[in-house]
């Protein structure tokens, strides 16, 4: 169990950092005012009207750099994935059934964000959608094994 804390606790700090270089490297939004209409999506769902740049809402920010400066975003999609990876990991040694179902929960959400950033243009966007499908893959094959794993142990 040690070793899954570290682990955590190393992915948590890399998971924050690049989530704080993302978050700078995004308000770069508030100077170009031409994306407003298109990399603002939370402020449209919020009806926030922006008009000087510093209505924006936060999590434009992420948008913004996953369009268009997508390193750090890329890092926090996989960090915060394999932090998911490894509380799944942890919760099957002491419940497997909520086990199941939090790896059914990622694959839910990471199909959401799929279908958010589906008809995106950029390759910053190209390549968050790659890697969600990349994930979506990995944690459905994770919930079958997992299923898999519960059916032997019941019918033993």
């Amino acid at each position: 169990m040690y070793k899954y804390i570290v682990q955590l606790i190393v992915a948590s700090i890399l998971f924050v950092f690049s989530m704080l270089v993302a978050w700078y490297e995004g308000s770069a939004i508030i100077e170009h005012s031409y994306e407003w209409k298109y990399s603002t999506p939370f402020s449209s769902f919020f009806e926030i009207e922006v008009v000087t740049g510093k209505e924006i809402f936060a999590l434009d920010y992420f948008v913004y750099a996953a369009k268009f400066q997508p390193l750090f975003p890329m890092i926090m999609l996989i960090t915060l994935l394999y932090i998911m990876f490894l509380l799944i990991v942890m919760l099957k040694k002491f419940n497997h059934s909520v086990a199941t179902i939090v790896t059914f929960l990622c694959c839910m959400m990471l199909i959401c964000l799929a279908l958010v950033v589906a008809n995106t243009s950029t390759n910053g966007g190209r390549l968050l959608l790659l890697a969600t499908l990349l994930g979506i893959i990995f944690f459905c094959s994770v919930y079958v094994i997992l299923k898999k794993r519960k059916s032997r142990h019941i019918n033993e």
